[in-house]
C-alpha cells in the first residue's frame, strides 16, 4: 500500500510521541485525545526518518525498563530479599514463642497435678510450696501466651509486606511490558511509513472518511462471567451505506479492573479469535485489530468471533469491551465510524454467581446486543490505552493488526490480513 498523505503526516506527528514513552517508562503514559488526522502536506523523508529514530529510542528505552522491572520482580520473590529475610526471622520468633507457651502449659499442668497429689499427711510447707508452683506456672502461661500473640502478629505483618512487595513488582513489570509492546508497534509503523514514502506516493484518498453508518456491535457477550470459564461472542461490522466496502477491519479492546482497588486485570483475560477465512481459533492480545474480512455489500455484515477465558484466580471485577470498525476500498479511499462503543460485563469469583451489573447487557447471562449501548464520545484515535498506537493505526486506515506486540500491514494489493 503506497503511503497516503495522512499516514505520513501521522507518522511525522509521532516524532513527539516516543518522547512521552521515554519520559513515562516503566509506567504507561496517560493517553491523551488525538484528533482524526487530515493531511495538509506530505512529510519529507527526513521527517519520517526522524520519526523512526525517535520511535527506536523509545523502544530501546522501553526494553531496558522492562528488563529492570523484571529484575526487580525476581528480587522481590527471592528468599534473600530484605523483607523475605525479616519474614523468616519473624517466623522463627513465632515458632520459639509457640514452643515456650507449650512448655509453660505443660509446667502448669504438672504443678496442678503435684498439688492435687499431696496427701493428708503433707506438711503446711509442702502445700504452700505446691500452691506457689501453680501460681508461678500460671504467671508463665500468661506471659508466654502474650508473647506468642505478639510474635504471631509480627509474622502476619511480615508475610503481608512480602506479598505486597511481590504484587507491586509484578504490576510494574506488566506496565513495562505493555509500554514496550506499544513502543514496538509505533516503531514498526514508522518504519513501514518510511519505506512506503521512499517507494513514492501514488495512491489516492488523502483524508480519513468518518462513516458512522459502518456500525460495530457485540453479539452474545454475557453481562456476567464466572472466573475460570470461557464465553464466546461476536464482533459484527455492518455496512449501512449504499456502496460496497471492499475490505473491513474490526478493533476490540478488552479491559477489567478490580472492584475494590481498581487494579488492572487484563493479564487474567485470555482472548482468541476466528474469522471465516481463518476458522481455527488463534490466540491474540486483549487489544487487537483484525482485518482482511473481505468486501461487505450495502446492508451486509462481517463477523469476527472471539473466545474470552477469565482466569480462575480473577476476583470480582468490572469489564469493558470497546469496539469500532473501519474500511478500505480498492480505489484508495478509507475511513471508519470514528468512535468506540463500550459493552460492559461483570466478573464474579469462581465460587460466586455471575455479576450482572454490566450496563450494556440485559439481565442474568442474556447476550448483549438486544440493547444499544452508549457510544464513546471520542474519536477512534482518542480512545484506548495508548496515545501511540491509535494515532498510527487510525491514520493508516488499514495499517496494522496488533497481536503479542507484532504488527502486520494489509497492503492494498494483498489478499487478506
Amino acid at each position: 500500500m503506497k503511503i497516503r498523505h495522512v499516514v505520513a503526516t501521522a507518522v511525522a506527528a509521532a516524532v513527539a510521541t516516543p518522547a512521552v514513552l521515554l519520559a513515562a517508562t516503566p509506567a504507561v503514559a496517560e493517553p491523551k485525545p488525538v484528533p482524526v488526522v487530515q493531511a495538509e502536506r506530505k512529510p519529507s523523508i527526513a521527517e519520517l526518518e526522524k520519526a523512526v529514530a525517535e520511535a527506536k529510542k523509545a523502544y530501546e528505552a522501553a526494553v531496558a525498563a522492562e528488563s529492570a522491572a523484571r529484575k526487580a520482580a525476581d528480587e522481590a520473590r527471592s528468599d534473600t530479599a530484605p523483607l523475605a529475610v525479616a519474614a523468616a526471622a519473624a517466623r522463627k520468633e513465632a515458632e520459639a514463642a509457640a514452643t515456650a507457651k507449650d512448655t509453660a502449659d505443660k509446667a502448669l499442668a504438672d504443678a496442678k497435678a503435684a498439688l492435687a497429689a499431696l496427701d493428708v499427711n503433707a506438711t503446711p510447707e509442702q502445700k504452700t510450696a505446691a500452691e506457689q508452683a501453680v501460681a508461678d506456672a500460671e504467671k508463665d502461661v500468661t506471659t508466654t501466651t502474650d508473647a506468642k500473640a505478639a510474635a504471631d502478629t509480627k509474622l502476619r505483618e511480615a508475610d503481608k509486606a512480602v506479598a505486597d512487595a511481590k504484587d507491586a513488582a509484578d504490576r510494574k513489570l506488566n506496565e513495562a511490558t505493555r509500554t514496550k509492546n506499544e513502543a514496538l508497534a509505533a516503531l514498526q509503523a514508522a518504519e513501514q511509513a518510511l519505506a512506503d514514502a521512499k517507494e513514492g506516493d501514488t495512491g489516492g484518498g488523502d483524508i480519513f472518511i468518518e462513516e458512522p453508518r459502518l456500525t460495530s456491535e457485540i453479539v452474545d457477550l454475557p453481562s456476567g462471567i464466572i472466573a475460570g470459564t470461557s464465553v464466546e461472542f461476536t464482533l459484527r461490522l455492518t455496512n449501512g451505506t449504499e456502496k460496497t466496502m471492499d475490505d473491513v477491519r474490526g478493533t476490540l479492546r478488552l479491559s477489567a479492573t478490580d472492584k475494590s482497588s481498581r487494579n488492572d486485570l487484563h493479564t487474567l483475560l485470555k482472548l482468541q479469535y476466528s474469522t471465516p477465512k481463518h476458522p481455527k481459533w488463534g490466540d491474540t492480545e486483549t487489544d487487537v485489530a483484525i482485518g482482511g474480512l473481505g468486501p461487505v455489500k450495502p446492508g451486509g455484515h462481517a463477523d469476527i468471533k472471539f473466545r474470552l477465558t477469565v482466569d480462575a484466580k480473577a476476583p470480582a471485577a468490572d469489564g469493558v469491551a470497546s469496539v469500532t470498525g473501519d474500511f478500505q476500498n480498492n480505489d484508495g479511499s478509507f475511513g471508519g465510524n470514528g468512535r468506540y462503543k463500550d459493552f460492559t460485563f461483570g466478573i464474579t469469583p469462581a465460587s460466586g454467581k455471575p455479576d450482572t451489573s454490566g450496563t450494556s447487557g440485559t439481565s442474568g447471562t442474556e447476550p448483549q446486543g438486544s440493547k444499544s449501548p452508549q457510544p464513546v464520545n471520542a474519536t477512534l484515535a482518542a480512545t484506548g490505552s495508548s496515545s501511540v498506537m491509535p494515532q498510527i493505526a487510525l491514520a493508516g486506515g488499514f495499517a496494522m493488526v496488533l497481536g503479542a506486540g507484532a504488527v502486520y500491514v494489509a497492503r492494498r494489493r494483498g489478499s487478506g490480513a
